[in-house]
Protein backbone atom coordinates (compact mmCIF):
# COMPACT_ATOMS: atom_id res chain seq x y z
CA UNK A 1 0.00 0.00 0.00
CA UNK A 2 1.44 3.42 -0.71
CA UNK A 3 1.41 6.24 1.34
CA UNK A 4 -1.14 8.45 2.11
CA UNK A 5 -1.25 12.13 -0.23
CA UNK A 6 -0.26 14.44 3.50
CA UNK A 7 3.02 12.14 3.97
CA UNK A 8 4.25 12.13 0.36
CA UNK A 9 3.29 16.59 0.41
CA UNK A 10 5.29 16.81 3.66
CA UNK A 11 8.12 15.08 2.34
CA UNK A 12 8.26 16.91 -1.09
CA UNK A 13 8.15 20.40 0.74
CA UNK A 14 10.70 19.59 3.17
CA UNK A 15 13.09 18.32 0.35
CA UNK A 16 12.48 21.60 -2.00
CA UNK A 17 12.69 23.58 1.23
CA UNK A 18 16.38 21.81 2.61
CA UNK A 19 17.12 22.66 -1.23
CA UNK A 20 16.74 25.78 -1.14
CA UNK A 21 18.69 26.32 1.85
CA UNK A 22 21.23 24.69 1.03
CA UNK A 23 21.30 26.99 -2.18
CA UNK A 24 21.18 30.24 -0.18
CA UNK A 25 23.90 28.75 1.87
CA UNK A 26 26.26 28.60 -0.75
CA UNK A 27 25.07 31.60 -2.73
CA UNK A 28 25.94 33.91 0.53
CA UNK A 29 28.97 32.21 1.76
CA UNK A 30 30.35 32.48 -1.73
CA UNK A 31 28.86 35.88 -2.66
CA UNK A 32 27.07 37.81 0.04
CA UNK A 33 28.11 39.87 2.44
CA UNK A 34 27.05 40.10 5.82
CA UNK A 35 27.35 43.95 6.23
CA UNK A 36 25.01 43.94 3.18
CA UNK A 37 22.20 42.58 5.06
CA UNK A 38 19.84 43.92 6.04
CA UNK A 39 19.97 47.35 3.73
CA UNK A 40 18.81 50.50 4.82
CA UNK A 41 15.36 50.58 2.80
CA UNK A 42 14.94 46.98 4.37
CA UNK A 43 14.45 48.21 7.59
CA UNK A 44 12.77 51.72 6.66
CA UNK A 45 9.70 48.69 5.59
CA UNK A 46 9.88 47.92 9.08
CA UNK A 47 8.76 50.50 10.63
CA UNK A 48 5.47 51.01 12.80
CA UNK A 49 4.09 53.73 10.68
CA UNK A 50 4.88 51.61 7.24
CA UNK A 51 3.62 47.97 8.72
CA UNK A 52 0.17 50.19 9.38
CA UNK A 53 -0.07 51.32 6.14
CA UNK A 54 0.56 47.57 4.99
CA UNK A 55 -1.86 46.19 7.18
CA UNK A 56 -4.56 48.43 5.92
CA UNK A 57 -4.21 48.00 2.30
CA UNK A 58 -3.86 44.15 2.92
CA UNK A 59 -6.91 44.01 4.83
CA UNK A 60 -9.47 45.08 2.02
CA UNK A 61 -7.47 43.48 -0.08
CA UNK A 62 -7.50 40.32 1.27
CA UNK A 63 -11.31 40.69 2.08
CA UNK A 64 -12.14 41.57 -1.27
CA UNK A 65 -10.13 37.98 -2.54
CA UNK A 66 -12.16 36.07 0.08
CA UNK A 67 -15.50 37.56 -0.82
CA UNK A 68 -14.96 36.55 -4.86
CA UNK A 69 -13.89 33.20 -4.26
CA UNK A 70 -16.80 32.34 -1.39
CA UNK A 71 -19.52 34.28 -3.94
CA UNK A 72 -18.72 32.24 -6.81
CA UNK A 73 -16.47 34.87 -9.09
CA UNK A 74 -19.87 36.03 -9.96
CA UNK A 75 -18.53 39.31 -11.29
CA UNK A 76 -17.44 37.91 -14.31
CA UNK A 77 -20.49 36.83 -15.73
CA UNK A 78 -21.48 40.48 -15.70
CA UNK A 79 -19.70 41.23 -18.65
CA UNK A 80 -21.36 40.54 -21.92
Amino acid sequence: MGKNYTTMKFESDFGLLSVCRLFTTIWETRWGSSSSFPTSEMRSRGDVKRLWVGILIALPSGTGVALSVLGGNTGKNLQK
